[in-house]
C-alpha cells in the first residue's frame, strides 16, 4: 500500500567538520545521508532523486594525546543500495595506533648510541563490526549472529645498523594476530 509505505519512510541528511583550532587533541566530522523506505522516490520529484541508487555517510572521532604517541579513533560508516534495500553498516571501527618508540633510548645520550637503542616498534589495534540488513528489517529483531566483528593486533619491531660506515642494514619483525568472534551451535 502505497500510503503506509510513505508514512514509515524518512530521511536524515547531516554534514559536520569541526575546526581544528577548536580542540587540538580531538578532531570529529560527519558526512550522513540515510533514508529508508525509498524516501527520494517518494516525496521528490526529480530525476536526481529518483535515479540516486546508492547513499553513504560517516563519522568518525579521532583523540590525540598530547606529548604521548597514542591516536584513538572510531567511526561509523554505512552503505546503502535504494534499488535492493540493502544496508551495510560497520560500527563500531576503532583503531588504536602507537607510533614509533624506542624503549631502550637513554634520556640522557653520552657518546654514541650503543646497538640495542636504536630498536623501536609500532603497535596497531583494529576492532570492526559490520551490519548486514534490509532496510524493511531496520533495527527489528537483531541477534547476535547478525553482526560480523573481529580485531587485529599489529605488532613491528625494527631496528637500523650502520656497518663500515657507510652500509646500513634495517632489521625488522612483524608480528600480526587475528580475532574472528563467530560461534556455531549444533
Amino acid at each position: 500500500d502505497y500510503r503506509k509505505q510513505h508514512q514509515r519512510s524518512f530521511k536524515i541528511i547531516w554534514s559536520h567538520s569541526q575546526n581544528r583550532k577548536a580542540n587540538p587533541f580531538y578532531s570529529f566530522t560527519s558526512n550522513v545521508n540515510f533514508q529508508l523506505n525509498r524516501y527520494d522516490q517518494l516525496n521528490r520529484n526529480d530525476a536526481n532523486s529518483a535515479l540516486n541508487n546508492t547513499l553513504s555517510s560517516s563519522i568518525k572521532y579521532t583523540r590525540y594525546f598530547p606529548d604521548q604517541p597514542f591516536t584513538l579513533t572510531t567511526s561509523l560508516r554505512h552503505t546503502q543500495n535504494q534499488n535492493t534495500g540493502e544496508i551495510n553498516i560497520s560500527f563500531p571501527d576503532v583503531l588504536f595506533n602507537v607510533r614509533q618508540i624506542n624503549p631502550f633510548k637513554r634520556k640522557q645520550s653520552i657518546g654514541e648510541n650503543r646497538w640495542y637503542e636504536d630498536i623501536g616498534f609500532t603497535y596497531n589495534f583494529q576492532l570492526k563490526n559490520n551490519y548486514q540488513v534490509q532496510d524493511s528489517a531496520f533495527l527489528k529483531n537483531i541477534q547476535q549472529n547478525d553482526f560480523d566483528y573481529g580485531a587485529k593486533h599489529s605488532l613491528n619491531l625494527s631496528s637500523t645498523y650502520t656497518v663500515l660506515k657507510y652500509l646500513q642494514f634495517r632489521t625488522s619483525v612483524n608480528f600480526n594476530e587475528f580475532w574472528h568472534f563467530r560461534q556455531q551451535n549444533k
